[in-house]
């Protein structure tokens, strides 16, 4: 198709197209007229192709979405919990009633209560992301501590994206924001309980108690999760372990 197109805007010469030279006897035409005359056609059909050719199709550098771009300019990812341990405790509460009832929606407030007001601050890291003033996630991490291993060791638990923000991305880009904040503190190992395949999304795999005792029994030991923080691939930690007072239930395990 573009041989044909081509051919058929061969202006310059009485041969470059039969119908160029259909025309020549009747017309009385020269060849020297067909370079005079064609020239200005052939710069006319090029400068349309040009057009053509680079402001669309495949190869045109489209503008991201408008609203696409104004929800990822709206979110603010934090490291400071301070003044809003109630916003925390009421996102756990709402997520965890909205998608397994009202009793694990108190059970996990309890436990981001908890964790917040009786763990150590070097003990404790607690990530949020705001859509203006309005709390969309947060997630804690906390100290695991294994007694024959000097490794620096965070399990990650609990974690809420707000139940109208769930499937946008918030979650994903929230925790990739508090494991880089880890490695920045200087953690090496992160470990967490769950799905395997949303928390693969970040990082993590599945390990066995081999790698990793867990401080309490496991009720789903295929959710027991972690990754190195380092460069370093990850090595068996030593000895038992031991989790902050506040997750320290079978309630959570």
């Amino acid at each position: 198709m573009g041989v044909a197109v081509a051919a058929s805007c061969a202006f310059l010469t009485p041969i470059g197209h039969k119908n160029n030279t259909i025309i020549m006897g009747p017309g009385g035409y020269k060849s020297g007229d067909y370079w005079r005359k064609g020239l200005a056609l052939e710069v006319i059909v090029m400068q349309w192709r040009c057009r053509r050719s680079c402001g669309s199709g495949r190869f045109e550098r489209r503008a991201p979405r408008q609203q696409t771009l104004e929800t990822e300019m709206k979110l603010r990812f934090s490291s400071d919990h301070k003044g809003h341990a109630e916003e925390i405790a009421g996102l756990f509460s709402a997520t965890f009633t909205d998608s397994e009832g009202e009793e694990e929606g108190r059970l996990i407030e309890t436990l981001a209560r908890n964790m917040i007001a009786t763990t150590k601050e070097d003990d404790l890291y607690v990530f949020s992301s705001w859509d203006g003033s309005v709390l969309t996630g947060c997630i804690i991490f906390s100290r695991l501590t294994f007694d024959q291993d000097d490794r620096a060791v965070f399990v990650l638990a609990p974690v809420a994206v707000a139940t109208g923000r769930q499937g946008q991305g918030v979650g994903q880009r929230l925790l990739r924001f508090g494991l880089e904040a880890l490695r920045d503190s200087g953690a090496d190992v992160a470990i967490t309980y769950g799905d395997p395949t949303y928390y693969a999304k970040v990082g993590f795999a599945p390990i066995t108690e081999a790698m990793a005792k867990a401080p309490l029994p496991l009720s789903q030991p295929e959710g027991w999760l972690a990754q190195s923080l380092t460069d370093k691939q990850l090595e068996p930690l030593k000895g038992p372990s031991r989790c902050v007072q506040a997750l320290n239930s079978r309630d959570y395990w």
